[in-house]
Formats: structure tokens, C-alpha cells, sequence
């Protein structure tokens, strides 16, 4: 099968020995640059910085979040990566991506407890078009790296919503306020929301207090890109 159908990088598209996942090269891509990113709000951070919980603009502010999971941010290799994912064939690329997240960020989902993955609730028409939700195959990733229960059904779709991309600050939280409900019960310590790209985090936000209010202790959201 190797030699009628050889395995190719899910990043570059270039043969190589190992399917499926990325080339030691796109790896490299992914790590080269050395950057931390806020545990409050995700925005990078030097990585002198990286040790301390928040950034400055966060520090002292009430947290919406009890952490954020970051893996880079949204330009270059990493934007080209996630638009890839996104596609009708990327379902196998985001969950690759989920691995790595797990894999590179295994430090900070350390003392979290007993753990479950859920991800951001697509759309039922946007999952139609595309074949996938790139947050659910994403999340498949990070849970299967991680080695804890995936659990989907957690967070539902109350109505469909306007695409976020373009909005305001302002216009986002108002267009998904209202949008998620809570759907199948957990006995999890710890969430872990995923999601693909977080702008104002405003989506991120919405579906983390309809958990708290449904009993959850700790929302961690894991994001693929911040960006800027």
C-alpha cells in the first residue's frame, strides 16, 4: 500500500516515512520560534515571562478562565496549518495538531484532576459543508494524546450564529450571547474547551460560563492559534 499510495506530510504534502502526521521539518516549523503566551488572555509573552501565570495587562483582573493552553500564534506556518484544517480533507490534520498540543504544552495540564475534553459546538451546516468540525477533530487529537475521555456531547448549539470573523470586540459578544447550552453530564474535575483560532476569546467566554453553570469546576480552553 506504501508503494501504491506513499505517505505523505499532512502539512507540506511531500513524501516521507511516516503516516500519518508531519515531517520532521514542518515540526520544526511549528517550534522553531521561542515564545510564551499569557495564561489570562493568550497573547504572547517573552519567554522570560513564561513562568508567571498572567501578563501584564491581565495581572489583577478577575480571570475568565482558570487557564489558557496556547499553541502558537496565527501567521506564518502555523495560519497555513490551521486553513488546511479547516478544509473538507483536514479532519486528519487537526487531529494530528491535537497531538502535538498535547504533546508540546504536557506541563500545563498537569494538576488538573480528572480531566475531559469537549470542544466548541460547530454549526450543523458548517460541519455539513466541510464533512467535520476542525474544534471536534482537534479535541479527538488532544484527548487521544493526552490519554483521558473525549466527551462531545458536553456543550450543545442553543442556535446558529453569524460567522465571528470580521465582527467588532463588541459585535462578537453580542452575536454569541445565548448561542450554547449544556448538554450530557460529567463527573470531570477539569474541561478542556477547544477551540481552533481565538480572536477576543468572546466565544470561548460564552461556552465557559455556560459550564460553570452547569457544575463545572475548572475550564481550561486549548486553542491552536492567538491571534494577534
Amino acid at each position: 500500500m506504501d508503494w501504491l499510495h506513499p505517505p505523505i506530510c499532512l502539512g507540506c504534502d511531500q513524501q516521507f516515512a511516516q503516516t500519518p502526521g508531519l515531517c520532521e521539518q514542518c515540526q520544526t516549523k511549528l517550534a522553531s520560534k521561542k515564545i510564551g503566551f499569557c495564561l489570562g488572555c493568550g497573547l504572547p509573552v517573552p519567554v522570560s515571562l513564561t513562568a508567571v501565570a498572567k501578563c501584564r495587562l491581565c495581572h489583577g483582573k478577575a480571570p475568565h478562565f482558570d487557564r489558557l493552553v496556547v499553541m502558537g500564534e496565527y501567521k506564518d506556518f502555523l495560519r497555513q496549518l490551521v486553513l488546511k484544517g479547516k478544509s473538507k480533507s483536514g479532519e486528519l490534520l487537526m487531529e494530528v495538531l491535537g497531538h502535538l498540543i498535547a504533546k508540546s504544552k504536557k506541563d500545563l495540564f498537569k494538576g488538573l484532576g480528572k480531566v475531559e475534553v469537549t470542544a466548541i459546538p460547530s454549526p450543523w451546516v458548517r460541519t455539513l459543508i466541510r464533512g467535520h468540525n476542525p474544534a471536534a477533530s482537534l479535541a479527538s487529537g488532544l484527548a487521544a494524546g493526552l490519554g483521558v475521555r473525549l466527551n462531545l456531547g458536553l456543550l450543545r448549539r442553543a442556535r446558529s450564529t453569524a460567522r465571528q470573523a470580521g465582527l467588532p470586540k463588541h459585535g462578537r459578544k453580542v452575536a454569541i450571547h445565548g448561542a450554547f447550552k449544556k448538554g450530557n453530564r460529567t463527573a470531570a474535575e477539569t474541561i478542556l474547551l477547544v477551540d481552533d483560532v481565538m480572536t477576543t476569546g468572546a466565544t470561548l467566554k460564552e461556552a465557559a460560563k455556560v459550564l460553570k453553570a452547569g457544575g463545572i469546576g475548572k475550564i481550561v480552553p486549548v486553542v491552536l492559534a492567538r491571534t494577534p
